[in-house]
């Protein structure tokens, strides 16, 4: 306790925030050049190597003959698409809460809870949250290397969610919404830059009761970026401008850089979440950056140099794209990264370290280059529904097709699968 009351104090001087941003400013550079010089396609397969290793020993790899997969084919013809329902039904419900082992090795001490009865939880296991950590990094890349003046790191950082509150399942076990998890799972270093909000005290608190109690809190703090669904984000802008009386969001915090907002696809919620911010005198208005992240993995995020979302290839998330005429079909076509072609719509299935495996994600995109991989969700007149996270309107109908554990060709030698971790880079160059 005593050196982590020296380390809270040491980290809240205004020297060790200038310090700790210049040294964040030439990380982002460094950050920002290795995706540029990333090899997307080796980078996808080391990540679905090292994912194979990681679940082989799992209830869900061996019923699907994982020591056997070597190669991406390996993989499509051994493992069908599902949906999170599927997960839930087939592999996580009958050990809830202890999902560890069914289809990711345990233990998994925390499950993020979302409002669909179809799949009320996602375990989130530590590497899982490794991954998000990664996007997050990645995104506050873009923005120091967009606004190299600002100092991100010389105030607060804001996670805003109305979900529920991490409550325990049983010993060992808790639950509670993406936003109150991962803050709660920040390390000791980085907690200091972030609001870790407190309970609201309440058995059920209502959402727009946490949103107005953290607005409220948030009025006091030096806050640099925030980060959140859009729709949540307007509801707490708006309760931010009503609680200070200023006429523009972005007058509320002087040192606000950037608006980190999440699945909502189109111009509409930008320019909503603009007009909330407003224009502040003699400054430049925050940065506003998209984000497509789902409980199961991080997708992408926006790269302000080309104003597409880019699709996070090194960040423990195996990516399949499912042409959008053939969601629905017994057995449809799966392509990897490699295989795309630009313009045309596909589904985005993930395989991750939440003990997802082909799994439908709900988005449909639209690629408009291979390298560096990036797209544009579609929606509006294409048939195709919005995104958001946990929402009804995203679900994907169920495409499982019969179960082949070799389809009439050899799948690789049986042997012990090839240790890869999906954690290390891909080479670059």
């Amino acid at each position: 306790m005593f050196w982590e009351a020296i380390q809270q104090w040491l980290v809240g001087t205004r020297l060790v925030r200038r310090l700790t941003d210049t040294l964040f400013r030439g990380r982002a550079r460094r950050h920002v050049a290795a995706l540029d010089h990333l090899d997307a396609v080796r980078s996808q397969l080391r990540t679905l190597r090292g994912l194979v290793h990681l679940g082989h020993a799992t209830r869900f790899g061996r019923d699907h003959d994982f020591r056997r997969i070597r190669t991406a084919e390996d993989f499509r013809r051994l493992v069908p698409l599902r949906t999170p329902a599927d997960f839930w039904r087939d592999y996580w419900q009958p050990t809830f809460p202890d999902l560890g082992g069914a289809t990711w090795p345990g233990p998994i001490a925390s499950l993020i809870a979302t409002p669909l009865a179809e799949t009320p939880y996602v375990p989130a296991p530590p590497a899982l949250w490794a991954g998000h950590r990664a996007a997050a990094l990645t995104a506050l890349s873009f923005v120091a290397s967009t606004r190299p003046e600002a100092s991100l790191f010389s105030g607060r950082m804001l996670l805003v969610g109305d979900g529920p509150p991490t409550t325990p399942l049983r010993d060992g076990i808790q639950s509670g919404s993406f936003e109150s998890l991962g803050l709660r799972g920040l390390p000791s270093r980085l907690r200091p830059y972030a609001h870790v909000p407190t309970p609201c005290g309440q058995p059920n608190c209502p959402p727009e009761s946490q949103l107005r109690s953290l607005a409220e809190k948030s009025l006091r703090l030096p806050v640099t970026c925030v980060a959140g669904r859009a729709e949540v984000l307007a509801r707490f802008l708006a309760l931010c401008r009503h609680e200070s009386g200023w006429p523009r969001g972005a007058d509320v915090w002087p040192g606000l850089t950037a608006v980190v907002y999440g699945n909502a696809p189109g111009e509409g919620p930008r320019r909503g979440l603009a007009e909330q911010l407003g224009v502040p005198e003699r400054r430049q208005p925050p940065l506003l950056l998209e984000a497509c992240v789902r409980a199961e993995g991080a997708i992408a995020v926006e790269d302000p140099r080309h104003g597409c979302l880019r699709l996070l290839v090194d960040h423990g998330v195996y990516f399949e794209f499912v042409p959008a005429e053939e969601v629905g079909r017994p057995r449809p076509a799966r392509h990897a990264l490699g295989d795309l072609v630009p313009g045309l719509p596909y589904a985005v299935a993930l395989t991750s370290a939440a003990g997802v495996w082909a799994c439908l994600a709900g988005v449909r995109v639209c690629f408009e280059q291979r390298d560096p991989p990036l797209f544009r969700v579609v929606e509006g007149g294409t048939g195709v529904a919005p995104v958001f996270p946990h929402d009804r309107r995203d679900a994907c109908p169920t495409v499982l097709g019969p179960h082949q554990r070799n389809g009439g060709k050899p799948a690789g030698r049986r042997e012990t699968s090839g240790r890869s971790p999906w954690s290390a880079r891909a080479d670059q160059g």
